[in-house]
């Protein structure tokens, strides 16, 4: 992917999502696979940044400059880390200079940081702040590399430290915005009694649960979908005429889903054994440069990504069921747009 035509980017930092195995069985009663396998083309995939950060969209302007625009998920060390490996590749590969951050006016300095001679000291206590919250990925990258002149705020000087004031005011008055919070909760609860079936009640119980971090995205997103297909079986009695779902209305979830199906059925230790067979037919079957040409794009086959792209490049054909099973998980991963999947 070039860099040197404008085109306005937007790049989805990634992170990981843990799934507990017994949570798939509430998305083996969805069958989403049939939506899952109707999505024929990926939104945008590019190998750019690896397994960093994916590429969500991207426009041609006609212009000389090229905007990344990085959306990220805040208070996360993972995906704040990835962020900081995305600005490494775009320094290193494409000569960026600098990177213009939100929250923050004119240059903004990492030397406190940056200045600790002892390397080993001075990216433990950066990556120390970055698991407390207390710096962001940019600025973890631009400490550990003692970058100057690197970070430039977006914001209006004078906005911003209004902005802070008022920051405070409202910090100040805390106390009472809790309290005034508290009676409302106490108002809504009452209410919920009077006026919610148990149905209802059931769902609140369920949004709450999943706001407080006591179910994982899987169940939640699966209990969803499972109360829109009641709905909407419902809906002709309760409202008097059909309320059809549609699940091609939510292909970011149904990908997500049958994604963790396949994950469910794979034997890891299988994958390794055939992925390692699979190497070795390689080494005796292929021309020594190319085998060799490999070995260098995977890092001596320690990165799978380029190893899958080279497969899919020459339509090599793969054996073993699991490994079959994995690449299809890797290319069906690539397909789920995380911002996308936030708003559905």
């Amino acid at each position: 992917m070039s860099f040197k035509k404008i085109f306005s980017t937007a790049v989805a930092a990634v992170f990981t999502w843990s799934v507990i195995g017994s949570d798939l069985s509430y998305a083996l009663s969805l069958n989403p696979a049939q939506v899952a396998l109707s999505v024929t083309s990926a939104e945008i995939y590019d190998a750019s940044f690896k397994n960093f950060a994916k590429l969500t969209s991207s426009a041609d302007f006609g212009g000389d400059t090229a905007v990344i625009n990085i959306q990220d998920l805040h208070m996360s060390t993972e995906v704040q880390k990835n962020i900081s490996s995305v600005i490494d590749i775009l320094v290193n590969d494409y000569g960026v200079e600098n990177v213009y951050v939100e929250g923050g006016y004119g240059k903004i300095n990492t030397d406190i940081i940056s200045n600790i001679k002892d390397e080993d000291l001075r990216k433990n206590i950066a990556l120390g702040l970055l698991d407390s919250a207390l710096i962001t990925g940019t600025e973890y990258y631009s400490a550990i590399n003692d970058k100057k002149d690197f970070l430039i705020g977006l914001e209006n000087e004078n906005v911003h430290k209004e902005n802070i004031k008022r920051l405070g005011t409202i910090l100040d008055k805390k106390p009472l915005y809790e309290k005034a919070m508290a009676d409302l909760k106490n108002e809504l609860e009452f209410f919920q009694k009077k006026y919610f079936s148990r149905e209802n009640i059931k769902l609140s119980k369920l949004i709450a649960k999943y706001g407080d971090g006591r179910i994982s995205s899987l169940k939640y997103y699966s209990a969803l979908l499972n109360y829109l297909k009641k709905n909407s079986a419902q809906s002709q009695g309760y409202y008097g005429t059909v309320m059809p779902l549609d699940m091609n209305d939510y292909p970011n979830i149904c990908m997500f889903l049958y994604i963790l199906q396949i994950s469910q059925n794979l034997n890891y230790k299988a994958v390794n054994k055939e992925l390692a067979a699979f190497v070795e037919s390689m080494k005796e079957n292929l021309p020594y440069a190319q085998y060799n040409e490999i070995v260098k794009q995977t890092n001596n086959f320690q990165e799978i990504q380029p190893l899958i792209e080279y497969i899919k490049r020459h339509n090599l054909e793969v054996s073993g069921d699991n490994l079959v099973k994995f690449i299809e998980f890797n290319e069906k991963s690539k397909q789920i747009n995380p911002v996308k999947m936030v708003t559905e």
